[in-house]
């Protein structure tokens, strides 16, 4: 599995709706500093700016099923054990970075139609 077979509900699977809506925010907002896939370890790692603004390091490593590994220094992943908006993040920044330019423009309008 790469970036290229992320779907929404893939991602929305990983934390939930409320953590992708908030992800989806993050990513809008252009949050996601940096994200890199590494095809052979099927890793996503970058910087995602925090809620200070201090950029952390977040990265997730994805599963031949689809689900993920996390790793964010945020409180919801560390203390909790969660998935956090961070993590999917850069989930949707990778999904999107590999779609056809046309097919973009489509998922950026979904949040406003489904409001």
């Amino acid at each position: 599995m790469t970036p290229a077979d992320f779907t929404n509900d893939l991602l929305i699977g990983w934390g939930g709706g409320d953590v992708f809506s908030q992800a989806l925010g993050l990513a809008n907002r252009g949050s996601v500093i940096t994200a890199e896939w590494d095809d052979v370890d099927h890793v996503i790692s970058g910087k995602v700016s925090g809620p200070t603004g201090y950029p952390m390091d977040v990265s997730l490593e994805v599963l031949d099923d689809g689900t993920i590994i996390s790793h964010c220094p945020c409180r919801m992943n560390q203390m909790y054990g969660q998935v956090c908006p961070h993590v999917v993040a850069l989930g949707i920044h990778q999904m999107v970075s590999y779609m056809p330019d046309d097919v973009e423009e489509d998922v950026a309008d979904t949040p406003e139609e489904a409001a």
